[in-house]
């Protein structure tokens, strides 16, 4: 949904947002303490990193049927 459909229809900063906050905001901290703190095995941690996949998902489906994402990317052609 984030390339195809936000990013075509012209909302590159908020997937480009989403996309890097989900990352360095969800993921690399549950994978920092899952690792470092909880001493989880590693399979464990894939597991809730993925966590970052369905909060992106929330947010993007959010996204989508606000149609805030809707832009004229051929205006002025």
């Amino acid at each position: 949904m984030v390339v195809g459909v936000l990013r075509g229809g012209g909302d590159t900063r908020f997937a480009m947002l989403v996309d890097c906050g989900g990352i360095w905001l969800i993921g690399v901290p549950i994978a920092f303490i899952s690792t470092q703190l909880l001493h989880l095995p590693i399979h464990i941690v894939v597991l809730l990193v993925t966590i970052e996949e369905g909060v992106k998902f929330f947010l993007f489906l959010h996204r989508f049927a606000s149609k805030k994402w809707v832009n004229n990317v051929i205006q002025g052609l």
